[in-house]
């Protein structure tokens, strides 16, 4: 059975996602999660010319695999942390 998890701040939802390890692994447990801005990070994945991609990604707090969100507003790209500057917060938050 799918779960969906209950959060506040409904002005921040990004939408309900399921879990499929999307432009990852391909790998996840099919969970439906409510997203939150807060969830968002950043990653960017390298070519061997030097170019990259940049993707807007979360964690699935179920079995912990990374998913793309696509088609994510530009104007709000830029303002996500990366997975690094993500990681610290969720650390600092749960002290």
């Amino acid at each position: 059975m799918p779960i969906v998890l209950e959060r506040c701040g409904v002005d921040n939802v990004i939408g309900e996602f399921r879990c499929t390890g999307h432009g990852n692994s391909g790998h996840g447990c099919n969970s439906l999660l409510r997203i939150l801005k807060s969830d968002l990070y950043v990653t960017v994945s390298y070519d061997r010319d030097g170019t990259f991609e940049r993707y807007i990604t979360f964690a699935c707090p179920v079995c912990y695999a990374e998913n793309d969100v696509d088609n994510f507003p530009d104007h709000l790209r830029w303002s996500l942390p990366t997975r690094v500057e993500h990681v610290k917060r969720q650390i600092t938050a749960q002290k």
